[in-house]
């Protein structure tokens, strides 16, 4: 009996580490979400929206090839995770703030130039204009007439470090809508106001024939990991 007595207390103690390994300090949904609307991260939230604005509307204030046909914005927060004998989330609680500005265009070349030479903006060196210009020049093809993937083009925002990403598409070319995540866990709060691209292509695209979207995605509150 004494044997069997020491061959069972070691299993038992790995047993028991390993289900408090399993038991998560994370906060729970009704913490997150309470914080989620709390007063502070609501008028963040409320104040890098009117930052982000002001950074879309300096963007293309000079651009008159661009025709404004709408704009999407997504406000959500969700929880952290982990547990006390493993790696977590370095957030308890995050939010960010998606916004887009959706332009028709009849000239792309021109009027990415436009958005080129915007005010507050500084090229990301990984693709350029160049680049872009180059591509269409050789209409999307390598030497041997294998698709190139298309070039991606992207500024830092002074003054915020942000970084605005351009992206364009034409009326033929795929499209899909960003799905509504809801408050699926650990997602805690979403106000979202999506756009419709079939809706705009049958309308206030149909007389162009390019989609220009500007977009910035930024983290206006993150709650450390509490020890």
């Amino acid at each position: 009996m004494a044997i069997r007595h020491w061959i069972r207390l070691p299993t038992a103690a790995v047993l028991t580490f390993a289900l408090a390994a399993c038991v998560s300090d994370g906060p729970s949904r009704e913490e997150a979400s309470r914080q989620a609307r709390s007063g502070p991260v609501r008028e963040a939230s409320r104040s890098t929206a009117a930052e982000i604005a002001t950074a879309l509307d300096s963007a293309t204030r000079t651009a008159s090839g661009l025709t404004p046909v709408a704009r999407s914005a997504e406000d959500i927060c969700h929880a952290g995770s982990g547990n006390g004998f493993s790696s977590h989330d370095d957030y308890r609680l995050l939010c960010r703030r998606d916004e887009a500005r959706y332009f028709g265009a009849d000239n792309l070349l021109d009027a990415l130039r436009e958005i080129d030479n915007g005010d507050g903006l500084t090229p990301i060196i990984t693709d350029t204009l160049d680049d872009v210009v180059r591509y269409y020049a050789r209409n999307g093809r390598a030497d041997d007439g294998s698709l190139l993937p298309r070039p991606n083009l992207s500024y830092t925002v002074a003054q915020h470090g942000w970084t605005l990403a351009v992206a364009w598409s034409g009326p033929t070319d795929p499209r899909s809508n960003v799905p509504d995540y809801g408050l699926t866990w650990p997602i805690v709060f979403n106000d979202s106001e999506p756009v419709d691209l079939d809706a705009l292509w049958n309308g206030p695209l149909a007389s162009h024939g390019y989609l220009i979207v500007l977009s910035l995605s930024v983290a206006y509150h993150e709650a450390p990991w509490t020890d």
